[in-house]
């Protein structure tokens, strides 16, 4: 059973998530997330590319790293390193191959990070076995 800290932690976590996601939706996919009610106005700011669009980016990508930090280091900072990759690659021009490069990089270390802590802490060492 998670603690309340551990609950507000994964409701973190996921509404990162959701920001993060909406961030890539209003980019690549404007006409689709345009249509739904009440989003032209915040995918709009976040296209422009200023302040609110890298705060939309930077905030949750640090609350990511944040609810994470319980992770084995080395995946912390391969997590920390790729979502900043994913935004220098985005507020200065590196191509979009390079770009989408880094937010594959971020959603695998998300997902690796994810599934390590998801598994019982008995399981989360790095340890080799013993044959």
């Amino acid at each position: 059973m998670h603690s309340a800290s551990g609950q507000v932690e994964t409701v973190l976590g996921l509404a990162a998530l959701v920001v993060l996601a909406f961030h890539c939706g209003a980019m690549f996919f404007p006409s689709q997330v345009d249509a739904l009610p009440g989003l032209h106005a915040p995918a709009e700011s976040i296209r422009r590319l200023g302040v609110a669009s890298q705060l939309a980016f930077a905030l949750p990508a640090l609350a990511l790293i944040v609810v994470n930090r319980r992770a084995w280091p080395p995946l912390l900072v391969l997590l920390a390193l790729s979502l900043a990759a994913a935004g220098v690659t985005m507020f200065w021009w590196f191509g979009l191959n390079v770009h989408l490069g880094a937010i594959a990089a971020a959603i695998t270390a998300t997902a690796v990070v994810t599934i390590v802590l998801a598994r019982p802490p008995s399981l989360r060492s790095f340890r080799p076995a013993v044959v």
